[in-house]
């Protein structure tokens, strides 16, 4: 039996952490938390950009603030684009887990990264 998620955890910059940064609008959280989902991830995702509202949050065992919703036209065709920050992460250390929790991740695992 895995055990439960642990707690999560805001992952915005504090009021410290903004002073340090040299911009007239610090960042509310760091340009690493940012990722972005194009139209192929949310295809597979099964997510819709046209019910994705700019400050939603999705659950990835991690709460996912929509930053960005688009949309537009190329020479390639319709393209989609929705851009997330990860403003809550729950994490633990893998190695600290009991081998038989980590069994179905292991089998998972092998049929991912033949």
């Amino acid at each position: 039996m895995v055990d439960k998620i642990p707690p999560m955890v805001d992952m915005s910059a504090t009021a410290e952490e903004a002073k340090e940064i040299v911009s007239p609008s610090p960042p509310k959280y760091p340009y690493g938390l940012c990722i972005s989902f194009c139209q192929d991830e949310l295809e597979k995702l099964g997510l819709d950009e046209e019910e994705l509202c700019i400050g939603d949050l999705l659950h990835l065992h991690a709460l996912a603030k929509v930053t960005s919703v688009s949309s537009y036209d190329s020479e390639d065709g319709s393209n989609k684009r929705v851009e997330l920050v990860l403003a809550y992460i729950a994490a633990e250390d893998e190695d600290k887990e009991d081998d038989e929790a980590e069994k179905p991740l292991r089998d998972i695992t092998k049929r991912l990264y033949k």
